[in-house]
Formats: structure tokens, C-alpha cells, sequence
């Protein structure tokens, strides 16, 4: 039984959560986006949906993921929400529809993740305070309408998500996931006892663990990512015996290679069930009643090709229930709001109905790139041979991937492990993460708070800058203005989603940018996904915005028409449309690389760009971004230098008919390599030498038309490198 809860024409609702009572009510917790704002609403289920609806959270503020538990009649919803710079987490509690109280459990500059359970007659509330240098969990308990004082939970500094349960003798039990350094592991937590890792040490990045209680001890449940967008969904089982716990080995559920996870845990004591997305088309659902054996999985979800995302679990006496998020097709419907579905199976249906052929289906466009790829960098002694060559010995060349997404979207992994992944799994200097605004639903208010916050977080000067930004998706099916990115100079700035008034169209998101001094730059500018184009429309353009292009990423190198690389997925491309034609329009624009990742290897998967800065900061890369000051590789860390009478990278210097000049240009790679110069994309010089390194010039003399310069560098282990034009007009 699937039953529409909310109408996705009218309203955009998300994060839903519900909760069975013994009288066979039901009731729903869910994140609404009103205007501006996201709320949290509560609202009574029965058989003609949701009614009763009762808004929880401030109004003109930003509500984000709101969670449930009932006591004895009684509800208690957590959820945090942000005003004016401040995140808060609050719980309310309501009776017969009715708020009695309303507590602020904790506020600071990024509290996030609420859990809570009920043993007796207290209610424990765990959620995780952040800032720059720390990332730990907390907990409270409400006994008789008092608040104990916080306390702190997780021995970790870098704790995320958290979920509470009960063990066998009534003690809560913690399970979160933690970043260790180089990964993420799932810790389980006695609050009279000692804390253990349950996952394998296996460089994994595990993540959104959910405890609930079986049989004589406790269930976790987690999903992991690993290389070429490999995931899995894990599960392992734990007993407690005077305060210390003790884990058996894990179990793989299911695993494959594609983007999306989102998870749910349930239990009624003596069977669990674990849901789990399957791509962002179905949400599978499977059952145990010792964590030995799951049943084969049964789709729960529509089993169409629209988005089902999000689901929320509950074990009831009679059957296995379902809350989730639906979504048309791939965000680019007429219609892009979420909407809250209900799905509902008996007990005695549910093995009848499992398919362990749903599983077996592969998504083409999400397999990783076939070519395994080395990232080899130029050693200590050609570096610093480049820094003089290229009068740049007060600054250090430094490399980031700015075009990546997170689970917010049609990603992989959480927000955070999106940032640590930056650093640690790809040693890049500077990221940014550009969710996409629609997809598969639109961005809400408190999503991008949420991002905004996080970014902030993780931008530290002299160890990671971080860049404020998003990804502008149009309509496909309607529109062929093509995907920008969005980057702000600083912490402000707002989502312009490209069904909004003020970014319906290029020109449009333009004008609004501008207000925030901040750019907007094409990438795959030529791709096509068959069905629809994905491909940049050139006759939109400004010039103070679109100051760079993407030249290259996991989809394809731009630069021309029909360009390939052994390390990018090849995917079809249009004419008329590369990077080659923009610059022919007379535009101009640097050049970057990014991996345009969706499987959390940002920096690996495709390529990278390349500045030189004297600190590393987000204002120095941020400039040179604006200044075109830019080179871009596809992954490997070469150094590119072009200047045109000592201007730099994406200058427009300016020539009388019949004036020379001298093009000075350094390259320090890893393997032999052939330079190429490219002046009106027509290549005028060419040089290829057996070393890794080539410093060379090329005189040249003004003539009547406007032309642009541009290195090409190949190597022989095929990795290639583009520096930004420079333009002598």
C-alpha cells in the first residue's frame, strides 16, 4: 500500500519521521519549506493522509531534520534550526496535538544531528555541537520536566552523527560515527561502560550509524564507501554485560558501485528491519531476527523511475511501515518539489514479496572511470625550479577541486566527510562543494544554512580554503542553458535555484550574483546525456560573472569538439558548444579542471586546477580564480606558467597593429611531455622533449584581429595540463 501524504504541486516537504502508538495512531514529523523558511510540522496520519498539522519549530528561521519519540501518549520532537548566525537544537513536546513545552536543549555556532530515546521515565536527547576545531556529541535528559546539565558523550573530537537506544537492563547505549584522521568509523557506546569500533578497519568511510534494540542486546546499521563508487550497507550485533560491550563481526547486506545512500534501522525488540535506498530510484527493505541472515530485499518504494530518498522504519505488530521522500524523475520535471509518501506491508506479505533480482541492475552513468589513474607531482628540487623561472619564489603553487557533490544531492557521503575527504583522501588545498539546487528536489532554506555553516567550518587558513557555492541545474527538459557553478567571495550569499524568480534563466542569475560579487562558471560545457543536453548555452554571458569555464572533468576533456582521455568517462558531446567555440565568441575566460565527483573521490575522479599564492587562504583563491590566474590537469600536479611580456594568466593586454611582443612560458611535469601554443585555438609552436620539465618563449607580433594565447601540455603517460588564455587585443 503507498499512500501520497503531501501534494508535491503545492509544497516542498522533506526528512520525514513517524511514530506508531499502541492505540494504532500514527503520526508524522517532517521538514516543510514555507517561503523563505523551512519549518517542522507535525501531523496526525490516518487513511486520508496527514491532517491535524501543528508547525513546532520558530517561524523566519531555518528548521532542519526533525526527529521523534513517543512516551506514554506523549511526543517529543528534536530538530535543529538557524537565525541570524546561531544554530539551535530544540525540543518540543506535545500532547493531543498541543505543545506543552517547548526546550532549547543547546545553541552555538553549528549544533546539528538530535537523537532521542526513552527508557522509563527519562528521556535522553544526544546531538553534536561543532566548531572550527572540534566536533564532539552531548547529551541530556529530561526526567519530570527538568533538564539535567550537558554532558559530554563521545571521547572522539571529530563525532558526528549520533543515534540512542536501550540495552537489555534499560542503560542508554550510543552509537556515532567518527573521523579518524584518514577515514570514518562507527563507535557504540555504553553510557556505564567503555565505547568500542564496530566497523573493520578497512580505510572505509562509514557513516549515519542507527542503534536500536534485538532479541538480548543491541543492532547497528551503517552504510560505508569505499574507491570507484563502491558502497555497502553493514549491520552488526552487540551484547552488554555490566557496562561492556561486545561487538560480533559485521555483515555486508548489500553493496554495488553507484551514488546515493540514505539508511533506516527499526526494531520491535525481536525483529529489525533495515531500509536502505537503492541508487535514488528505490528504497529496499529486509529483515532479521539475529543479524545472522537477512531476508532477500523487498522494494518498498514506488519501483519507478522517480527518486525515492530518505525513508524512516517502524517494526508494528502487524507490519512493516514506511515514510519516505518521492521525487519526479531527476529534479528537471516541471514540477520539483518533494512530497512525503507512506508505504505499508503486512508482516506475512513481506518474504512473499522479496526480489533478489532488484539489486542486480547496474546504472552506466555512475560507474567509476575504467582507467586506473596515478597523481604524480613534480619533485622538491622542479618545483622550485618553476617558482624562479616563473618569478614566483614568495608564493607556493597549491591545487583544489571545486565541482563536487554530497548526499545533500545526488551524491555520496555526508556533508562534513565531503571537507575531511578533501584533505585526507585527496590532499588538495582547496575545495568547495556544489550541490546541486535541484536534484532531486530543490535545495531548501535550511539545507543551504546547513552547507553554508559547513563550509565555514572547515576553512582554515594555511590547511584547507574552503568556497561557499552550490550548482545551478536548470530544467533539462525545458531549458539547454547548461550547469554553472555558484562561488561566493565569503560567507554570504544565497541559494538562486533555477526555478526561483531571480535565477529562472543565465542572465537573471547574472544580475543577482553580482550584488554578492560572486562568479558563476560553466562546466561540461559541451556534454550531452543523450535524452537531454547538459550543454552551455554561449548566448548568455557576462563577463564580470562567467570568468572561467571547466575544461575538464570525469565527463569529458571541452576543449574542443569530440576531445578524448583515457581518463574521463568520454560522455557524448555537442558541437558548437566546447570551450574552444566560447573563446572563438570573443569571451573571456580562465580555465579549471574538476572532477565533477558524485562518489566522494573529489580531486581523484577527474581533475584538478592548479594557483600560485603567497598564503593559502580563501580571499588568495578566490582572487585568483577572478583573476584568471588559473591552470587546469587532468589530475596529475603539473605546473604551468604563461605570461605575454610579464602579464600573467588571464590578462588582456592591449597592442598596436605591428608591436611585438614575447610569450614566456615554464612547465614542470612528471614524465617526458610535448608543449603546445595555441594562439586563436590554432596550435603555433610545438615542442616535445624527453625531460619533465621545458621553459621556452615565443616572439610574436600584433596584427589586426584580437587573439588569446593558451599552453597545452601532454604528457606521455597521457596525463594533460591547460593554462588560462592571456589576450592581446
Amino acid at each position: 500500500m503507498h499512500q501520497a501524504l503531501t501534494e508535491i504541486s503545492k509544497e516542498h516537504c522533506q526528512y520525514p519521521s513517524a511514530v506508531y502508538l499502541d492505540d494504532g495512531s500514527a503520526y508524522v514529523v517532517y521538514t516543510k519549506m514555507q517561503g523563505s523558511s523551512d519549518v517542522i510540522v507535525l501531523a496526525k496520519l490516518s487513511e486520508a493522509g496527514l491532517e491535524n498539522h501543528l508547525v513546532l519549530s520558530p517561524l523566519n528561521a531555518q528548521a532542519l531534520k526533525g526527529t521523534m519519540v513517543e512516551h506514554q501518549g506523549t511526543l517529543y520532537i528534536a530538530y535543529a534550526w538557524h537565525r541570524d548566525k546561531i544554530w539551535s537544537i530544540s525540543l518540543a513536546v506535545v500532547e493531543s496535538m498541543m505543545i506543552k513545552n517547548t526546550y532549547v536543549i543547546s545553541t552555538g555556532e553549528a549544533e546539528f544531528y538530535p537523537a532521542l530515546c526513552v527508557s522509563d521515565s527519562q528521556l535522553m536527547i544526544a546531538y553534536t555541537s561543532q566548531n572550527k576545531d572540534e566536533s564532539r556529541i552531548f547529551g541530556r535528559i529530561l526526567t519530570n520536566n527538568t533538564l539535567s546539565n550537558p554532558r559530554q558523550l563521545s571521547v572522539s573530537t571529530k563525532a558526528y552523527r549520533p543515534s540512542i537506544t536501550t540495552g537489555p537492563n534499560g542503560a542508554f547505549i550510543l552509537a556515532y560515527d567518527r573521523f579518524n584522521g584518514s577515514s570514518y568509523d562507527i563507535i557504540l557506546k555504553s553510557m556505564d561502560g567503555g565505547e568500542v569500533q564496530v566497523n573493520n578497519a578497512d580505510g572505509r568511510w562509514a557513516a549515519s550509524p542507527i542503534v536500536v534494540p534485538l532479541q538480548n542486546g543491541v543492532l547497528v546499521g551503517w552504510y560505508d564507501i569505499g574507491k570507484g563508487a563502491s558502497f555497502s550497507f553493514k549491520s552488526a550485533y552487540a551484547t552488554v554485560h555490566q557496562g561492556a560491550l561486545t561487538v560480533e563481526h559485521p555483515i555486508q547486506l548489500a553493496g554495488a558501485m553507484d551514488w546515493y545512500q540514505n539508511i533506516s534501522l527499526a526494531s520491535d525488540g525481536r525483529i529489525a528491519a533495515f531500509a536502505y535506498t537503492w541508487g535514488k530510484n528505490n528504497i529496499h527493505v529486509r529483515l532479521t531476527d539475529d543479524n545472522k541472515s537477512w531476508s532477500d530485499p523487498v522494494v518498498m518504494s514506488l519501483d519507478d523511475t522517480n527518486c525515492a530518498v530518505h525513508p524512516h522504519l517502524a517494526v508494528n505488530k502487524d507490519s512493516i511501515d514506511l515514510v519516505w521522500q518521492f521525487a519526479l524523475k531527476n529534479g528537471h520535471q516541471q514540477v520539483r518539489n518533494a512530497q512525503l509518501y507512506h508505504s505499508s506491508m503486512p508482516r506475512e506479505q513481506f518474504h512473499c514479496a522479496a526480489n533478489r533480482d532488484a539489486e542486480l541492475r547496474q546504472v552506466q552513468f555512475t560507474l567509476p572511470i575504467p582507467t586506473p589513474k596515478a597523481f604524480p607531482s613534480p619533485s622538491h628540487d622542479a618545483v622550485e625550479r618553476w617558482l624562479n623561472q616563473t618569478q614566483h619564489t614568495e608564493s607556493r603553487p597549491y591545487f583544489g577541486d571545486i565541482h563536487g557533490q554530497s548526499g545533500i544531492s545526488d551524491g555520496m557521503g555526508e556533508i562534513d566527510q565531503y571537507f575531511h575527504y578533501a584533505k585526507a583522501g585527496a590532499d588538495l588545498d582547496f575545495t568547495a562543494l556544489t550541490d546541486h539546487d535541484c536534484y532531486p528536489d530543490w535545495m531548501s532554506p535550511g539545507e543551504w544554512e546547513w552547507i553554508r555553516t559547513t563550509a565555514r567550518l572547515h576553512n582554515k587558513e594555511g590547511e584547507l580554503a574552503t568556497l561557499l557555492s552550490y550548482e545551478w541545474t536548470p530544467n533539462e527538459y525545458r531549458y539547454d542553458f547548461g550547469h554553472k557553478n555558484v562561488y561566493y567571495p565569503g560567507d554570504e550569499g544565497e541559494v538562486l535555484r533555477s526555478g526561483d524568480e531571480d535565477g529562472m534563466t543565465p542572465d537573471r542569475l547574472f544580475s543577482k550574483v553580482k550584488q554578492y560579487k560572486a562568479m558563476a562558471f560553466p562546466h561540461h560545457p559541451a556534454a550531452t546525456w543523450t535524452m537531454v543536453s547538459a550543454a552551455t548555452d554561449w548566448a548568455f554571458h557576462d563577463e564580470q560573472v562567467q570568468r572561467q569555464v571547466e575544461i575538464y572533468s570525469r565527463h569529458a576533456p571541452f576543449e574542443f569538439y569530440g576531445n578524448h582521455s583515457i581518463y574521463t568517462k568520454n560522455n557524448p558531446q555537442l558541437t558548437d558548444c566546447s570551450v574552444q567555440d566560447a573563446l572563438a565568441l570573443g569571451y573571456h575566460m580562465g580555465f579549471t579542471a574538476g572532477s565533477d565527483s558524485h562518489q566522494l573521490e573529489h580531486g581523484i575522479e577527474g581533475g584538478i586546477l592548479g594557483m600560485v599564492l603567497p598564503t593559502l587562504n580563501r580571499s588568495g583563491v578566490f582572487k585568483a580564480l577572478y583573476d584568471r590566474a588559473t591552470w587546469a590537469t587532468t589530475g596529475a600536479r603539473l605546473l604551468i606558467d604563461l605570461k605575454v611580456d610579464g602579464k600573467p594568466m588571464g590578462s588582456i593586454i592591449h597592442k598596436k597593429a605591428g608591436e611585438s611582443y614575447t610569450l614566456d612560458f615554464a612547465v614542470a611535469g612528471t614524465t617526458s611531455l610535448t608543449v603546445e601554443l595555441l594562439k586563436n585555438n590554432h596550435v603555433v609552436f610545438s615542442h616535445e622533449t624527453n625531460q619533465e620539465e621545458y621553459h621556452g618563449t615565443f616572439m610574436d607580433t600584433k596584427q589586426e584581429e584580437n587573439c588569446w594565447y593558451y599552453l597545452r601540455i601532454t604528457q606521455q603517460d597521457e596525463h594533460q595540463g591547460w593554462s588560462s588564455p592571456v589576450w592581446v587585443e
